[in-house]
């Protein structure tokens, strides 16, 4: 079975640090398919949510999420799955990179001239088992989280809402070519496949002017073949960003547009892999 792993650039290295706004700086959405156990075909999702900390910066959810079940209107079940933090105290996990230079340091809770406007921290939130019942649409369901508002960056037109989305698409029996149903309210959870997921945490910093390589490191845990593919960042369910002069969904980092210098971002569909250089 071939998935397809839409990456959604939420661009760290283009924001624009306000005050007093929010300050999501990207999020992921998977799932594991339970295949043993009193829990056998339920769902467990997890949530990462990457956030702004400099001092001034907007608050982010730390305790709980939830994500809205497109299902639950026509099987039942879950309206939405809730998810909680996966640290004592509700805490993040500071990804700020360390520096050679200590005055030079970046890291949360710093003012943003003193080192705190790279600064970002990674939330995780993790729901107990859940029965998620019926088929996906064929065009898929879309699981999602959202937020008012996102950072102003120097790619996108305005702030607008922040929509962080993964797609369920319906799982067919490969021996009978049959659609199976997740489970319904009257005959307990099924389940059959889990989603991709991202071992490699994102990056924060990248030297300008340098050729610079980054893989997500997705693992599907079916052995399932992965492919990759740039998808057009969404505000809500039917509206999309809007992207500044230079910019589009195949080109979401500096290009030629910008300076002749740059060598404009590409992605290797079989590997993920995304290779760019920005002078500015």
């Amino acid at each position: 079975m071939k998935k397809i792993l839409v990456i959604i650039a939420v661009l760290l290295s283009l924001s624009v640090p306000k005050a007093n706004a929010s300050h999501f700086l990207g999020g992921e959405i998977t799932w594991e398919c339970i295949t043993s156990g009193i829990n056998t075909g339920k769902l467990v999702f997890t949530f990462k949510l990457y956030c702004a900390c400099y001092s001034g910066a907007a608050s982010c959810p730390t305790s709980s999420v939830s994500i809205v079940n497109p299902l639950y209107g026509l099987y039942g079940g879950v309206s939405t799955i809730v998810c909680n933090n996966i640290l004592p105290g509700n805490q993040g996990t500071d990804l700020s990179p360390t520096c050679y230079n200590p005055t030079q340091q970046l890291s949360c809770g710093l003012s943003i001239g003193a080192g705190g406007n790279q600064a970002m921290k990674e939330y995780v939130f993790v729901s107990a088992p859940v029965q998620i019942n019926g088929i996906p649409a064929v065009s898929g369901s879309v699981f999602d989280w959202s937020s008012c508002c996102r950072p102003t960056t120097l790619n996108l037109v305005g702030q607008g809402s922040y929509w962080i989305r993964a797609v369920m698409f319906p799982y067919t029996d490969p021996s009978t070519s049959t659609v199976l149903s997740n489970g319904s309210t009257t005959g307990g959870p099924t389940c059959y496949d889990s989603s991709p997921k991202f071992a490699e945490r994102p990056a924060t910093v990248i030297c300008s002017g340098y050729p610079f390589t980054y893989n997500h490191n997705a693992i599907d845990s079916d052995l399932d073949s992965l492919k990759y593919e740039w998808t057009l960042p969404m505000q809500s369910a039917t509206n999309p960003v809007l992207w500044q002069a230079g910019y589009n969904t195949m080109s979401q980092l500096p290009g030629t547009f910008h300076s002749s210098l740059n060598v404009p971002a590409t992605m290797s569909p079989t590997t993920g892999e995304i290779s760019f250089t920005t002078i500015v």
